[in-house]
């Protein structure tokens, strides 16, 4: 029902006059809205009947993928706004204190999979939004006085960001293969065992080299070991890398 309507906001609206005498229905209602291509405003959950709208873990997916389309900057903030406490990929990339199970968006690329015993394991390369770059935009207004002319120029300015390797990869386990050919956003479970695990074994592996040569591969590494795992709850195809 939802795809018959001419626009997301016209979905929207009916979704919340059902609200009125059916709530189960309009909930169904409206979370096809989100399923349109083009919902991809929240401001509909910020007020009533919306807001407070409890989603679900069965609802992830859907969310992830409104978030992916409304442009993917702000994924774990798209989530905490609709009551799913996720955390952005910076949050373990500074050493916060990631609780086990605890959600997190990350994009990334995988480069190596194989088949594992609780599923396959996939390798990707972690990718992040850069600082971006000034961007601006000119506005002359000429005078017109008789004596001179002057330019008033106005100029306005924005961030233009690009996703970019950060040099770290990670671990992802998930029970079908995932796409290999291209960027993901993902939104995954961590695991602290297998993080763990990851570190210690990492940790090994260099205490055998020669000191030069542990530096040497923590220095220039372009594709690190991974020493963070993570299980997947839910991907959005991304952009080719």
């Amino acid at each position: 029902m939802a795809g018959t309507f001419h626009s997301s906001t016209k979905c929207t609206e009916v979704a919340s006059d059902v609200f009125t005498s059916d709530k189960k229905a309009a909930a169904l209602l409206m979370r096809g809205c989100m399923a349109r291509a083009d919902f991809t405003s929240l401001y509909p959950f910020s007020a009533s009947p919306w807001k407070g709208l409890i989603f679900k873990e069965k609802d992830i997916p859907l969310i992830l993928t409104v978030a992916v389309r409304r442009g993917g900057m702000e994924v774990a903030e798209d989530f905490r706004q609709l009551g799913i406490p996720v955390e952005a990929w910076i949050a373990i990339r500074n050493g916060g204190t990631t609780e086990d199970g605890a959600l997190v968006a990350v994009v990334g690329q995988p480069i190596e999979q194989k088949r594992g015993a609780s599923g396959f394991e996939t390798t990707i390369r972690v990718y992040d939004f850069d600082d971006g770059q000034k961007v601006h935009s000119y506005r002359v207004d000429f005078g017109s006085s008789r004596v001179a002319q002057r330019d008033h120029v106005y100029v306005t300015g924005r961030k233009s960001r690009n996703l970019v390797p950060i040099g770290e990869t990670i671990v992802v386990v998930s029970p079908e293969p995932l796409p290999t050919d291209r960027r993901l956003q993902l939104v995954a479970r961590y695991d602290a065992s297998r993080s763990a695990g990851l570190v210690r074994a990492e940790e090994a592996r260099l205490a055998a080299l020669p000191p030069e040569e542990a530096v040497r591969i923590k220095v220039t590494a372009e594709d690190p070991k991974p020493k963070i795992c993570m299980r997947i709850v839910a991907f959005d195809h991304g952009t080719d890398d």
